[in-house]
C-alpha cells in the first residue's frame, strides 16, 4: 500500500475534480475505495474519506442507493469509534432511510467539531450547516461560526446572497 496520507489526498483530488466536473455519482468512488484501503493503517483518515465520501453521496442522482453501495461496501471495517466516523455513518443512515438515528449521529458530530474547533475546509462547515439547519438544530452551529469568522470577536455573518465573506466581514 502507498502511503495512507497520500492515498488520501489522491482519492480527495480525484473525488473533487469528478464533482467539479458534474459527475456526482462517481465523485464519491474514489473516496470508497480509499477508505477501505487507508482504513486499517490509519482509522482516523478513514473516517474523514468516510465522511467526505457520504457527503458525495448526498449529491448523488440517486443519494439512498449512493448511501446504501457506501454503507456496504465499509461494513466491517474498524474505525476505533472515531467521532468523524459517526457523523459519517449518521449521513449515509439518513441518506438510507432512517433519520432518527441518522440526525442523532449528524448531531453528536456538529458538537464535536464546534468542541475541538477541528478546522476542516469551509465546505464542510457548510455541509454541517445544512444539516444542522435541516434537522432544525442551527443555533450551536452558527454560534461557533460566529466565532470562527471573527477570529474571536463576534460579528454578524455575512446575510446571504451579499457577497461578503469572514475575511472582509460581510
Amino acid at each position: 500500500m502507498s502511503s495512507p496520507p497520500a492515498v488520501t489526498r489522491l482519492a480527495s483530488v480525484r473525488a473533487a475534480l469528478e464533482h467539479r466536473q458534474g459527475h456526482a455519482e462517481s465523485a464519491r468512488l474514489p473516496l470508497v475505495e480509499a477508505v477501505s484501503e487507508v482504513t486499517a493503517h490509519r482509522p482516523a483518515m478513514g473516517a474523514w474519506l468516510l465522511f467526505e465520501s457520504a457527503a458525495m453521496a448526498w449529491d448523488a442522482p440517486d443519494p439512498v442507493a449512493a448511501a446504501r453501495g457506501t454503507r456496504a461496501r465499509v461494513a466491517g471495517l474498524d474505525f476505533a469509534g472515531h467521532p468523524v466516523h459517526r457523523g459519517a455513518a449518521g449521513v449515509l443512515d439518513t441518506l438510507a432511510g432512517d433519520p432518527v438515528n441518522g440526525a442523532a449521529a449528524i448531531r453528536g458530530f456538529a458538537g464535536y467539531v464546534v468542541r475541538t474547533r477541528h478546522e476542516r475546509g469551509l465546505i464542510d462547515q457548510v455541509r454541517l450547516h445544512g444539516w444542522d439547519m435541516l434537522l432544525g438544530e442551527y443555533g450551536e452551529l452558527k454560534r461557533s461560526a460566529h466565532h470562527r469568522c471573527s477570529g474571536g470577536q463576534r460579528r454578524p455573518l455575512p446575510a446571504y446572497g451579499s457577497r461578503g465573506s469572514c475575511a472582509d466581514g460581510g
